[in-house]
């Protein structure tokens, strides 16, 4: 009996032991946890209360002599980059829009030097005169403009504040919803807690939380979602820890950065500054009393109910939330009078245009984007505070996506598409053609639906947009080996082609045949035979070469079904092929994220180096070539759809009309355009019936009444005169004349043989220099009388 007691004891004793070192050993761990916990959120907020987030900044807008500042909207880029509006003379960061001048004072620089003094004289609508510093320039920048911040996903939505640029009457509508006596506990609201637990235990579910700002605070650093008992505890026990280290309105400043406020598509919508955006379309500054009852209403279920989503169902709690705001413990000291952050401005863009995430059809920039900061994030080890400069212009993709949508629905109505089941898709793509920077990117009607990039990630065929790449390799592509001209002679004749064992016919677009035409009209009028003809003398293998330098894709098959575009791309990667043609020669890379600046290190830039791909004579050739499809050949219809400015484009369409494309570019920027179904299926539309109306509206827009600039042509070329017909000197009775660019020594000297005589002389007259002052005249009719008299006597 004893032996039994004794070893009862025993293990008794044992029990206890293993239990008390487990309970140390529990202890230990817990709190190895709770260190680390309390060290990840300590080090967190400390950088959130200082505003260390990554910003992103679009790229500064490029004004010149000659820009429409309406249809550009430059007074609202100067709102919206955070400028105050004035009706003096500007400080820094201030503008003034007076009688025929924009005037504005960029912000202080390191120390206390002002910024410079930008002014633009007006004429109309249109930039006539610029002066940086009293220096009159041809060009100046825009302040660059902010788009978000994010923490740790490109997928969050944020506008930073700091505690006093907050509203005081959102900061007690907040408390009143959230924690009403946040300025009077220490991180936990005994009350608040055994008022929710009440309530819980008789509603029998978890109906209120007793959770503080301070522990909410917690729960975001933590990203954590979950309402489990071991996660309160860690949220309190941090939370006491936050109050002893950190002022209130520190807190409250985070807390009012991060809190979530719902979806806007895929991005997710953080703070009351982003809040005020998305659910008013306004600064915070401008809300109005309701509205920021609304908005800290909105807090506690922003999907479900709020100002955007079930308003009605949000009416109940705003009401309550207005009811409770007198009984808010406020701060010791009031908020001070809200002042303007730097990002802070209207939405307002130009025309009554509203710039935001949704309607612009950002996801889709932000898709490429994503690659690039992931790519550029691990390799540089970026942390924040940083500043991701990215080459979007705001309005630019804004118009883009709705140029796109107008378009979209006008072809859905011509379309040969049989069924219902898919919907007619397209992409636009607007590339600065000199830095490579990406001004736009539209990939589809709606990301949110269906977010798939047709702008990067279809692989279609081009279609007649090949066929530039066919003359820049008869040209000489980058060795400037000319086998034609524009004047040259090409068969446009049916003819029959042995391609291995069988036999292939390329037949015209409209099953007509000249018989023969000069090499500038087979590619105006995109010639299918003229063009077969030419690439089977040069080379089907030089053809495909050139098109792989230029960046089509990387293995282009040196099949001759090539010369007439049937090579699968993207639209960036047609646009970057296109690119090197508006800059005069340089291959460019295509990119998002274009520079990152990082605290005081250098900035990081992330554009490549322009390496010449081709020779500046053979570019500017057929581009020149493509001036001409504009104005006489498969793109004059853009004049039909108001576009009436100096620009090359081309059409393309693919096999069975499945794909319609067109690509126009000015010395600026390359835009590309696709329609298309996304399971192939024909559409019946030509690229200059689907494609160019989405360009010809974005561009149309774009430019405005600004006047045009014209390709610089490099040392070297000449102009002629010439008859469209024969490709020879016009004379004075040829009854249209065109403006036509030679390489060197290859411009015809002969006067056109079907409206000449012995006494016409024009190809005697020499290189014919100011011919190119004619050529924004495009096709000119015949001359009359007086002005042929007057030629004869040089007047």
């Amino acid at each position: 009996m004893r032996w039994e007691k004794r070893k009862l004891r025993r293990a008794l004793r044992l029990s206890t032991l293993t239990l008390a070192l487990l309970v140390v050993g529990l202890s230990v761990l817990y709190l190895i946890h709770l260190g680390a916990l309390r060290s990840r959120v300590l080090s967190e907020f400390e950088a959130l209360a200082q505003n260390h987030y990554y910003r992103i900044v679009s790229q500064p807008a490029s004004i010149r002599v000659g820009t429409d500042a309406r249809a550009t909207g430059i007074a609202a880029r100067l709102d919206r980059a955070g400028y105050r509006r004035v009706s003096t003379r500007p400080r820094p960061g201030e503008f003034h829009v007076g009688a025929g001048a924009i005037l504005f004072q960029q912000h202080a620089g390191p120390g206390d030097d002002a910024g410079p003094l930008v002014s633009l004289r007006l004429d109309g609508p249109v930039v006539d005169h610029i002066e940086v510093d009293g220096r009159e320039r041809h060009r100046a920048l825009l302040p660059e403009e902010h788009l978000t911040s994010f923490r740790r996903s490109l997928w969050e939505r944020r506008a930073p504040r700091r505690y006093a640029e907050i509203p005081p009457g959102l900061v007690l509508a907040v408390l009143a919803a959230e924690d009403r006596r946040f300025f009077g506990h220490a991180g936990l609201d005994g009350r608040g807690i055994a008022r929710a637990l009440l309530r819980n235990l008789r509603e029998r579910r978890i109906a209120e939380g007793g959770s503080t700002i301070t522990q909410q605070v917690v729960k975001q650093i933590l990203e954590r979602r979950g309402r489990s008992l071991h996660a309160k505890i860690d949220e309190a026990v941090v939370a006491l820890e936050l109050e002893r280290r950190f002022p209130k309105k520190k807190i409250l400043q985070v807390y009012l950065n991060e809190v979530y406020l719902g979806q806007e598509g895929p991005f997710a919508i953080h703070g009351v500054a982003e809040g005020a955006r998305h659910f008013f379309g306004k600064p915070l500054r401008e809300l109005e009393r309701r509205e920021q009852i609304e908005l800290a209403a909105a807090i506690r279920a922003p999907n479900a109910a709020s100002p955007l989503r079930n308003p009605d169902r949000l009416q109940p709690y705003a009401d309550a939330v207005a009811a409770a705001i007198d009984d808010v413990e406020p701060p010791a000291q009031e908020p001070d009078a809200a002042a303007r952050g730097d990002d802070a401005a209207s939405l307002l863009l130009a025309s009554g245009e509203r710039f935001d995430f949704a309607s612009s059809q950002m996801a889709y920039y932000f898709d490429l984007l994503e690659k690039e900061w992931a790519s550029a994030h691990t390799k540089h080890r970026i942390r924040a505070p940083a500043t991701l400069v990215i080459g979007v212009d705001p309005l630019l993709q804004l118009r883009a996506s709705r140029a796109l949508e107008a378009g979209l629905k006008d072809a859905a109505t011509r379309t040969a598409k049989r069924h219902d089941d898919a919907k007619l898709q397209g992409a636009v793509v607007v590339l600065d053609s000199h830095s490579g920077a990406l001004r736009a990117v539209v990939g589809g009607t709606d990301f949110a639906r269906a977010p798939f990039n047709r702008a990067i990630d279809i692989a279609r065929p081009v279609g007649s947009t090949f066929k530039p790449i066919v003359f820049l390799a008869a040209l000489g592509g980058r060795t400037r080996n000319p086998s034609i001209t524009q004047s040259s002679w090409l068969p446009d004749e049916q003819r029959e082609y042995r391609v291995g064992r069988q036999r292939w016919r390329p037949a015209n677009f409209d099953d007509q045949y000249r018989g023969w035409v000069t090499a500038r009209q087979a590619l105006a009028q995109s010639i299918n035979a003229a063009t077969v003809a030419l690439g089977m003398d040069v080379g089907v293998d030089k053809v495909a070469q050139l098109a792989e330098h230029l960046g089509i894709r990387e293995r282009v098959p040196q099949n001759p079904s090539i010369l007439l575009g049937a090579v699968d791309t993207s639209p960036v990667r047609l646009s970057r092929a296109y690119a090197s043609l508006s800059n005069g020669g340089f291959a460019v890379t295509p990119r998002a994220l274009v520079e990152v600046r990082h605290r005081d290190a250098a900035p990081l830039s992330l554009q490549g180096e322009r390496t010449r791909i081709l020779d500046a004579q053979v570019a500017y050739v057929v581009t020149d070539m493509l001036v001409g499809a504009m104005r006489t050949g498969t793109g004059r219809s853009a004049e039909r759809y108001g576009f009436r400015h100096l620009a090359t484009g081309k059409t393309g369409t693919s096999d069975g009309t499945r794909d319609s494309w067109f690509v126009g570019y000015t010395p600026e920027v390359v835009t590309t355009v696709w329609v298309g179904y996304d399971d192939y299926a024909e559409t019946g539309l030509t690229g200059a019936h689907a494609a160019l109306p989405v360009w010809a509206l974005l561009m149309r827009g774009w430019l405005g009444q600004g006047w045009d600039e014209d390709f610089e042509p490099p040392p070297g070329i000449a102009f002629r005169r010439i008859d469209p017909n024969t490709g020879e000197v016009a004379t004075r009775r040829c009854p249209s004349v065109e403006i036509a660019a030679y390489m060197e020594g290859t411009a015809p000297r002969k006067a056109c043989r079907e409206h000449g005589g012995w006494w016409d002389r024009d190809a005697k007259r020499g290189p014919n220099d100011d011919a190119r002052r004619d050529r924004w005249l495009g096709m000119r009719k015949k001359r009359g009388f007086w002005a042929r008299l007057k030629d004869a006597f040089g007047v």
